[in-house]
C-alpha cells in the first residue's frame, strides 16, 4: 500500500522549520530574499497560509529574476523565464507590469516556427501563449495555441516524455478553453465547466507534485467571477 501524503500545510510547516532563509523570514526576523533561486514553492506557502503580504512580497522578488533570466535566454529558451516572470508578476499585483510581460511572451512565441517547437520538444510555449492570451482578454485567440499545446505534450514534446509529468501546462489547456468560452459567452453551464476543469486540474497536481499551485492561486485571484476557490480546500486532507 503506497505511503499516504501528508497535508501540505504540515508540508509547509516542515519544509519552513528547516529552511535557514525563508524560516527566519517567516517568522518576520529577516527582510525578502532577493537571490538566483527557484521560490515559487515558498510563494505557494504563504498564499496557502493566507499571509499574502509575504506571498505577494516574494513573487515580486521571484519574478524580477524570471525576468532578468529571460532577457539571457535566445529565443527558444526564453519562453519559459518569460512565463515565470508574468505569472509571479501577477501573483505580486503588479498588474500593469504584468501585462507588458504577458504581451512580450504572445509575441516572441508567435516569432518562434512551429516545427522547430516540437523539434525542440517546447510544446507547452503553445500553453504559455494561450494563458498569457487569457490574461490579455484576447479570449478568442486562446483555444488554438491551447488545443496545439495540449496535441504537443500528449506527442512527448513537452519538458517531460510522459504528458502528465508536464502537470502546470498539460492540464491547464482544458481551463482556458473554458475560461475563454465563459468569458465568450458567459452561463451557468460554461462557469460550471470552468470550475469542473479547475478541479481536475488541481487533483492531477496532487498527485503529480503539486507543479501547479502557482497558477491555481493566479486563476483564483484573477478571475473571481469564473472560480470558486479551490485553494485552499475545504478538506486540508484533500490538498
Amino acid at each position: 500500500m503506497a505511503k499516504k501524503r501528508p497535508p501540505y500545510i504540515e508540508i509547509i510547516k516542515y519544509n519552513l522549520s528547516i529552511d535557514p532563509d525563508f524560516g527566519p523570514y517567516a517568522r518576520g526576523e529577516t527582510a525578502v530574499l532577493h537571490q538566483p533561486v527557484d521560490t515559487s514553492d515558498v510563494v505557494n506557502w504563504f498564499f496557502y497560509m493566507g499571509d499574502l503580504e509575504k506571498a505577494r512580497e516574494v513573487s515580486y522578488a521571484y519574478s524580477v529574476y524570471c525576468e532578468q533570466e529571460a532577457a539571457k535566454r535566445d529565443e527558444y529558451e526564453v519562453l519559459y523565464d518569460l512565463f515565470q516572470a508574468a505569472l509571479y508578476r501577477s501573483l505580486a499585483q503588479k498588474n500593469s507590469e504584468a501585462q507588458k510581460l504577458w504581451q512580450d511572451l504572445v509575441e516572441k512565441r508567435r516569432g518562434l516556427q512551429e516545427d522547430r517547437i516540437l523539434t525542440l520538444k517546447k510544446a507547452h510555449y503553445w500553453i504559455y501563449e494561450a494563458y498569457g492570451l487569457a490574461k490579455l482578454e484576447r479570449y478568442v485567440e486562446v483555444a488554438e495555441p491551447a488545443q496545439l499545446g495540449f496535441e504537443g505534450i500528449s506527442k512527448g514534446k513537452g519538458i517531460f516524455p510522459s504528458p502528465h509529468r508536464n502537470t502546470r501546462e498539460y492540464g491547464l489547456a482544458d481551463i482556458l478553453v473554458a475560461l475563454a468560452n465563459f468569458k465568450l459567452n458567459p452561463t451557468s453551464a460554461g462557469q460550471q465547466e470552468a470550475q469542473k476543469a479547475l478541479m481536475a486540474y488541481k487533483k492531477e497536481n496532487i498527485t503529480y507534485s503539486r507543479l501547479g499551485y502557482g497558477v491555481i492561486f493566479d486563476l483564483q485571484f484573477s478571475y473571481p467571477d469564473v472560480f470558486t476557490p479551490v485553494l485552499p480546500g475545504l478538506d486540508p486532507e484533500e490538498d
